[in-house]
């Protein structure tokens, strides 16, 4: 299974994200489309009309252990706003946990999400998907 890890703003379809990665190159220390992971992560955003789910999680093919941030940041005509949270977390193969999870008011286009993974002296930038 080939994973893909790294931020994609909303507004760039992720085919063409893939390109611009590899046509500009991935620093050391980065994992790229080629990567073969034992894990996969990503954030999902819902949109509920005048709130927004955000939900990030992590998956594992074999037993893990790493770290992960998540970064939220909300602007929009009344002020801005930051919520910045992380931890640890261990999974065995096939699992899945959900590392963060909350409704906030507003729509999508005023959040930037960053959720990053260290695993095994990497990090992984995991992708953000509307839903």
């Amino acid at each position: 299974m080939t994973l893909l890890f790294a931020k994609t703003p909303r507004t760039v379809p992720v085919a063409m994200a893939l390109v611009l990665a590899l046509g500009a190159g991935i620093a050391a220390g980065e994992a790229t489309q080629t990567d073969e992971l034992p894990l996969a992560c990503g954030v999902s955003v819902k949109d509920l009309g005048r709130m927004v789910e955000l939900t990030a999680t992590v998956s594992a093919n074999e037993d893990v252990t790493g770290s992960y941030t998540l970064a939220i940041e909300q602007s929009g005509r009344s002020g801005s706003s930051s919520i910045r949270q992380g931890g640890g977390f261990a999974l065995e193969a096939g699992d899945s946990a959900t590392l963060g999870r909350t409704v906030l008011g507003g729509d999508p286009g005023q959040y930037d999400i960053d959720l990053i993974l260290n695993w095994n002296g990497l990090k992984l930038s995991c992708p953000v998907q509307d839903l």
